[in-house]
C-alpha cells in the first residue's frame, strides 16, 4: 500500500476523510477497470471478519457458561446450560455490534483505539503477575481488588480524554520518524 500511494497520499489530499478508509479506496483505484472485483474483494473481506467475530462471540459465550456458571452449579441440565451460553452470546453480540456503531463516531482509527484499549487493560494485568510472582503469599482477593481497582483507574483516564488523537499523539509521531525510505 506503501509502495502504490508514493508521492501521493489520499489522505492529504482529500481523496479519503480516515486512514481506515485507504484499503478500500486502493482496492477500488486497482480493480476500476474489472467489474464486481471490488465487490468480490470487499465480500470476502466481510466474510472472514463475520467468520473470526461470531467464533469469538461464540468462544465468550462459552466461557462464561464454564468458568462462571458451571463452578457454581454444575448439575444444570442441558436444556439450562443451552439456555444460558445463548443467552451469553446475544449479550455479547449486542455488546459488539454498539461498539461496532459507536467506531464511527470516536476521532481515532480501530486500531489507535485498539491499542489504547489493550495498554488499559494489559496493565494491571500485568501488574498482579509481576505481584504473584514476587510475592506468593497475597491473598487472591487482594490481587482481585487491586486488579479492578487499576482496570477502573485507566478506564477512567481513558473516558476522561475528550480528544482521542491527543492520546494517540505518540503513536503518529512514532510512525512518523521510523516511516520506510524508499528505496
Amino acid at each position: 500500500m506503501y509502495a502504490y500511494f508514493e508521492g501521493c497520499d489520499p489522505l492529504k489530499t482529500g481523496e479519503i476523510e480516515k486512514p481506515d478508509q485507504l484499503l478500500p479506496y486502493m482496492v477500488v483505484k486497482i480493480f476500476r477497470n474489472v467489474p464486481g472485483m471490488a465487490g468480490l474483494f470487499v465480500s470476502a473481506a466481510f466474510s472472514g471478519a463475520m467468520s473470526t467475530i461470531s467464533s469469538g462471540i461464540n468462544a465468550n459465550g462459552a466461557l462464561i457458561l464454564e468458568d462462571f456458571i458451571l463452578p457454581w452449579k454444575p448439575n444444570l441440565s442441558e436444556r439450562t446450560k443451552l439456555r444460558i451460553s445463548k443467552i451469553s452470546v446475544f449479550i455479547y453480540g449486542v455488546l459488539v455490534m454498539s461498539y461496532a456503531f459507536s467506531i464511527e463516531f470516536i476521532d481515532a482509527t480501530v486500531n489507535q483505539l485498539g491499542l489504547i484499549l489493550t495498554g488499559s487493560i494489559a496493565g494491571p494485568i500485568l501488574g498482579v503477575f509481576t505481584l504473584a510472582l514476587f510475592f506468593s503469599l497475597v491473598h487472591n482477593c487482594w490481587c482481585r481488588s487491586g486488579s479492578s481497582r487499576s482496570h477502573c483507574v485507566c478506564m477512567l483516564d481513558f473516558s476522561r480524554c475528550s480528544d482521542i488523537r491527543e492520546t494517540t499523539r505518540e503513536i503518529r509521531v512514532y510512525s512518523d520518524i521510523y516511516r520506510p525510505v524508499p528505496g
